[in-house]
Formats: structure tokens, C-alpha cells, sequence
């Protein structure tokens, strides 16, 4: 743990998410247990900087973790599949991420909302796909072109 910490990054993206959304969840937290003067406040302010600093500090975060775990595969190695990219851990996040987010997207139309069209569907597979391609850390040759 205290090797993350000493990465700028990943102090930079804790501080954005503590103190970008920090006065958020502390106006509801003391909303819901009575001490906030409003009981049902509307908190525009703190929601807009929350909005603005949250993902902003995740992709620091995320930056400066991957900067601390760095392990780079060359594409010609034995290590790697065939078939197969070098194994980036950058890469297989940003995949993973991308396929985190379709899925997601994909099965909120289709089980919440009941839109089930072919976007709907197509992104739940390609998300699925971007999903088990980060897991697996196989990704085709033909996605780099």
C-alpha cells in the first residue's frame, strides 16, 4: 500500500475523489441521520464539483496504479499466446473498462428499461467480449489494426 502512495498519481486521484466528492456524501450522510438542517437537501453545488473531480480522479487513480504495477510482455516473447497482443496491463484496463461500461449499458436497457433492440444486445456482447479479453489477457491481433 505504501508503494501506491508514494506515486503523485495516486495521491493526485485519492485527493480529487476525497475532496470532489467528499462534501457530497457528507451532506447526505448528515442529512440522513438528522443533523443537516435541511432534511431533504438539494445540494447543487458539492453535486456539480462531485461530477466534475469524481472520474477525473479515477482515471488518475487508475493512471497511477497501472504506472506502479507496470509489466510489459514484448509482442515477440514465448510468454505470449499466439495470436495474442503483448500482454499491457494499460491496454487490458482500458479494454476491460470499455467492456465494463457495454455491459453495463447493455444490460440496463435490456433488463431495467425492456428495450430489447439490436443496440441494446450488441452492446451487451461486445461488452462481454471486451470483458473476457481483458480477463484473459488475450486480445486478437486483428483488434490492433
Amino acid at each position: 500500500m505504501g508503494t501506491y502512495l508514494r506515486n503523485r498519481m495516486v495521491r493526485i486521484g485519492l485527493g480529487l475523489i476525497v475532496f470532489g466528492a467528499g462534501p457530497l456524501l457528507a451532506i447526505i450522510a448528515l442529512a440522513a441521520v438528522g443533523i443537516w438542517p435541511d432534511p431533504n437537501p438539494n445540494p447543487v453545488g458539492p453535486g456539480i464539483l462531485a461530477a466534475l473531480t469524481f472520474w477525473l480522479g479515477m482515471i488518475c487513480l487508475v493512471t497511477g496504479v497501472v504506472q506502479v504495477r507496470r509489466v510489459d510482455v514484448p509482442v515477440g516473447d514465448a510468454a505470449a499466446p499466439a495470436g495474442a497482443i503483448s500482454r499491457r496491463p494499460l491496454a487490458l484496463l482500458v479494454i476491460g473498462f470499455v467492456g465494463l461500461v457495454l455491459t453495463v449499458r447493455g444490460g440496463f436497457d435490456i433488463l431495467v428499461l425492456g428495450w430489447v433492440n439490436r443496440g441494446a444486445v450488441t452492446e451487451a456482447c461486445l461488452g462481454v467480449a471486451a470483458l473476457s479479453w481483458a480477463v484473459s489477457g488475450i486480445v486478437p491481433n486483428w483488434f490492433r489494426r
